[in-house]
C-alpha cells in the first residue's frame, strides 16, 4: 500500500516537474513571440516612417513647381499685358507729364 501512495506522489511530482517545465516554456516562447513582435513593428514603423517622407518630399517638390511655373505664367501675362497697353501707358504718361508741366492758366 505503501508502495502506492509513494508512486502515488511520485507522479504527482513528476505531473508538476512537467507542469513547470511548460509553464517555463510557455514563458519563453511568449517573451520571443513579443520580441520578434516589436521588431516587426519597429520595422513597419521604421517603413511607413519612409514611405510618409517620400510622399511629402515629392509633394513639396511637386508644390514648388506648381509655384514656378504659376510664377512663370504670371510674369510671362504681365510682359504682354504691358506690352500689349504700352501704347496706351505712353500716352497716360505723357498726359500726366504734360499735366505736371503746364502751367495752370494754360490747362484747359
Amino acid at each position: 500500500m505503501e508502495e502506492i501512495i509513494d508512486d502515488i506522489l511520485k507522479a504527482e511530482q513528476r505531473a508538476e516537474s512537467t507542469l513547470e517545465e511548460a509553464r517555463k516554456k510557455e514563458a519563453d516562447m511568449r517573451r520571443a513571440l513579443e520580441s520578434e513582435i516589436s521588431s516587426m513593428l519597429e520595422e513597419a514603423h521604421t517603413r511607413a516612417q519612409k514611405i510618409i517622407e517620400e510622399r511629402v518630399s515629392l509633394a513639396k517638390r511637386e508644390a514648388q513647381e506648381m509655384y514656378e511655373e504659376g510664377v512663370k505664367k504670371a510674369e510671362g501675362q504681365r510682359k504682354n499685358l504691358l506690352e500689349k497697353n504700352k501704347g496706351q501707358l505712353e500716352n497716360v504718361v505723357e498726359e500726366i507729364v504734360g499735366y505736371i508741366v503746364t502751367p495752370e492758366y494754360r490747362r484747359k
